[in-house]
């Protein structure tokens, strides 16, 4: 049976059992300042130079740097005394320009009643309560990473408690990739991967649950692996991976359910983690092994084994599920057969998929299993050299030669001599089924007039099964971002080809824009239109050297933070905000490139031209387009350097609604263009914007969509209703809206003339197969039907 979950989050850290939260209220206030212990600064460029050799094929993927310490937190952390006699105890540890930071403890034993939380600097992240039941025989622990360059450990020892605690520091892993915190919600997997929400990876709904993202070799490196099934079915928390990931097994981090909530880039939830496990078997010869978990995760985790076939018989069609380069959960499809090979030579150890059909794997992806059409493991990825230009040559350990190898004493320990064995789960819920009444809207209004359309959903699904689903309205066809409170929305060329990236030069007729200094905005200067920006409107804007528009007060702040912020520039469209050094009139050094402006009364054109950043050789082009529609677009052209340290988005004028994009990390690259638009108020569902539903097995809804002509001017619209729900991947139902007549009664193709091509594409329109529009009601009854057609064949033939 095929299960799916809308994963609805709410609260980002609840309660967990293992890794994760119990509560983080204090009740309590401290007064003391807290010792800090700093790590030694490393070398950032030589050490992504030394990355970029370690992350490549056939090695782990390496996103942290180990610092080997040895700390006795209780020597080093203060301690204060509460009011009721418990002990509170904290130490700050910071390594500058981490993304991240997570710890491995060589001695973790915490009596029973004990907390133990971490956090970073404005506890807008934090892990724990870690409790004894976090306590191995063992006795070492590792806990996930935690965002920022500075992160607090804090325990509390309530008053009475006589057993003392035991908690060392063995290593500190600085994040010098930003893995799991880039606000687009993946890091820079290649492009050409696709998510495992997305609708063509639905049948694989289970599966994809058993796949978990690890953190190997003492917290640095990244694999996956695939939580599998045994012949007793009694959920023991077997776990297949590669022999390439192995290291420090005892203090893997094992990260469950990291995958965007639909077909898009958005981050997955972070939090769902467990810690160490014991390694039962491996062998070089098929690249495999078998560890088992050493702590028991919560139901809500919901987790699924997945099956497995150790015939060698050649598999067709196969998937593989995994994590590239610590990307959220990816999937991919190879058509045809598997290719019996090996990997140092032909010895028949591996599979090789000569080349997929959709997707790849990349480093991180090692050790993902391998399935055949009939959901089954049949091996685990080796190494390989796939790429999205070159798609070729993924080779995965036999599953088949694995089980001699090892792996039959812990899948099959009854010897029942079972070969094939299918998934199983802890939870086996009912498959709701998602079906909708319309798969377009066709609105036929005069700017008078106020129409409304049902829009039927239904749960055809399984009995006692729940369909949960988000219904909402945007302006672009393709589902990429919710709207923030302003209900503006977000999409970029590498999500649709819809919204193609175009430069529009302005170089030999555009305005200079000058500055006094590299710090202070220019202007105002005209837009030559009114423009709609988050419900105000505007005919001026200033230019910031540092790389944005604004149309309220200048902010001269150099050092770019996140929004929304009341700090931040207000009313504003913030291409690049970063330390920027175009041509202007101070004294500084090192000044390059210039900005220029154009206006032909319909769209606005700022262009940012080769503009370096400060005390760099870094330079970006970029321009930012208004249009009088109110829809705004930002063209990156070129990036010469990293270019990661920038704010990206755009903020309302009271600093207190935002779209933000990118803060801090990765997300451009050269010829790319992102939009921004607002969802049209002239639509509504239901009376509103966004609406949240459940049904219960063959229960329906029925939704009215509204149009108000009132607020439109003559003229063609489009818009988008979005469906997101826990049946399938996003679904999009274009709305097609014809406001007053465009041609003459009867000329619906629009060439000017009345004949048979008209009455040819009016019945297309009768058959639903072609949008309708105002000329083909030639009765002008309301309604475009058969008798339209009579009528209009009638006075065709009386001319």
């Amino acid at each position: 049976m095929k299960r799916k979950i809308l994963y609805i989050i709410i609260i980002m850290f609840n309660y967990m059992f293992s890794q994760l939260s119990v509560d983080f209220n204090r009740t309590f206030d401290l007064n003391k300042s807290i010792p800090l212990m700093s790590m030694p600064q490393i070398n950032i460029n030589k050490i992504k130079d030394e990355v970029t050799s370690i992350n490549k094929r056939n090695s782990a993927y390496k996103f942290g740097h180990s610092f080997e310490t040895n700390i006795n937190f209780f020597e080093k952390a203060n301690h204060e005394v509460l009011d009721n006699g418990d002990r509170v105890y904290r130490l700050k540890i910071h390594s500058y320009s981490a993304y991240s930071i997570n710890l491995i403890f060589n001695e973790f034993n915490i009596p029973k009643g004990s907390k133990l939380f971490i956090y970073n600097n404005d506890a807008s992240h934090q892990i724990g309560a870690f409790t004894h039941l976090n306590n191995k025989d063992h006795g070492r622990f590792s806990t996930a990473p935690v965002m920022g360059e500075t992160i607090i450990i804090e325990y509390l020892h309530p008053f009475g408690l006589i057993e003392e605690p035991l908690i060392n520091i063995e290593k500190i892993i600085h994040g010098y990739e930003n893995i799991f915190f880039n606000d687009r919600g993946y890091n820079d997997s290649q492009e050409c991967h696709i998510n495992v929400n997305c609708a063509e990876a639905q049948a694989w709904s289970d599966e994809k649950k058993s796949v978990v993202m690890t953190l190997t070799d003492g917290g640095t490196r990244l694999c996956s692996g695939t939580m599998i099934n045994n012949t007793n079915e009694d959920l023991e928390l077997y776990f297949l991976t590669s022999q390439t990931c192995l290291g420090g097994h005892e203090d893997w981090i094992f990260m469950f359910n990291y995958e965007s909530l639909d077909c898009f880039n958005r981050n997955g939830p972070i939090d769902q983690t467990l810690s160490g496990a014991t390694l039962l078997s491996t062998s070089a010869t098929s690249d495999f092994a078998l560890l088992k978990l050493d702590e028991m995760p919560p139901n809500y985790y919901n987790i699924y084994f997945s099956g497995w076939d150790a015939r060698d018989i050649v598999p067709t069609n196969c998937v593989s599920i995994h994590h590239p380069v610590g990307d959220i959960k990816k999937i991919s499809f190879h058509q045809g057969f598997a290719i019996s090979d090996g990997w140092y030579s032909n010895d028949n150890t591996h599979w090789r998929i000569n080349e997929w059909a959709e997707g790849i794997t990349e480093p991180g992806s090692y050790g993902g299993a391998l399935f055949n059409e009939y959901y089954h493991i049949v091996g685990q990825l080796h190494g390989g050299e796939s790429s999205c230009d070159s798609p070729i040559n993924d080779y995965f350990g036999k599953f088949s030669q694995s089980w001699d190898l090892g792996l039959s004493e812990w899948l099959d320990p009854n010897q029942t001599g079972t070969l094939v064995l299918n998934g199983t789960s802890l939870n086996d819920e009912p498959d709701p089924y998602l079906s909708i009444s319309n798969n377009l809207l066709n609105f036929l209004i005069f700017d008078t007039e106020i129409e409304d359309q049902n829009l039927i959903i239904s749960n055809n699904g399984e009995e006692n099964s729940l369909l949960a689903y988000n219904f909402y309205h945007s302006p672009f066809s393709k589902v990429n971002s919710n709207p923030d409170d302003g209900n503006y929305y977000w999409i970029d060329s590498d999500v649709s080809n819809e919204y193609q990236y175009y430069w529009q030069d302005i170089t030999n007729f555009g305005n200079p824009v000058w500055f006094e200094d590299n710090d202070q905005a220019s202007g105002p200067y005209d837009i030559g239109f009114n423009f709609s920006f988050y419900g105000q409107e505007y005919s001026q804007f200033i230019v910031s050297p540092n790389g944005w528009i604004g149309f309220s007060e200048d902010n001269s702040e150099w050092h770019n933070i996140a929004i929304p912020s009341t700090e931040a520039p207000l009313a504003s469209i913030l291409a690049f905000w970063d330390d920027l050094n175009p041509l202007n009139s101070s004294s500084s050094t090192g000044m390059y490139g210039d900005v220029k402006y154009y206006s032909d009364n319909n769209k606005l054109i700022v262009s940012f031209n080769d503009i370096v950043r400060w005390d760099s050789d870094e330079t970006i082009s970029f321009q930012i387009i208004l249009y009088k529609d109110g829809s705004i677009d930002i063209n990156y052209n070129t990036l010469n350097g990293e270019l990661d340290s920038a704010t990206i988005g755009i903020q309302n004028a009271n600093g207190d609604i935002a779209q933000q994009i990118a803060y801090n990390n990765n997300y451009l690259s050269s010829s790319l263009r992102l939009s921004f638009d607002f969802a049209p108020q002239w639509l509504t569902i239901n009376n509103q914007n966004f609406i949240y539903n459940e049904l219960n097995d063959q229960e329906i809804a029925n939704h009215l969509i509204q149009v108000d002509g009132s607020l439109m001017s003559d003229g063609n619209y489009t818009t988008y209703l979005h469906i997101e729900s826990n049946a399938t991947g996003p679904t999009s139902i274009p709305v097609y809206i014809q406001v007053g007549y465009d041609s003459e009664i009867g000329d619906v193709n629009y060439d000017s003339m009345i004949n048979v091509q008209d009455v040819v594409l009016l019945i297309n329109m009768i058959l639903g197969s072609y949008p309708a529009n105002l000329e083909g009601d030639f009765n002008q009854d309301g309604y475009i039907n058969v008798l339209d057609a009579v009528l209009l064949i009638d006075y065709i033939l009386s001319l």
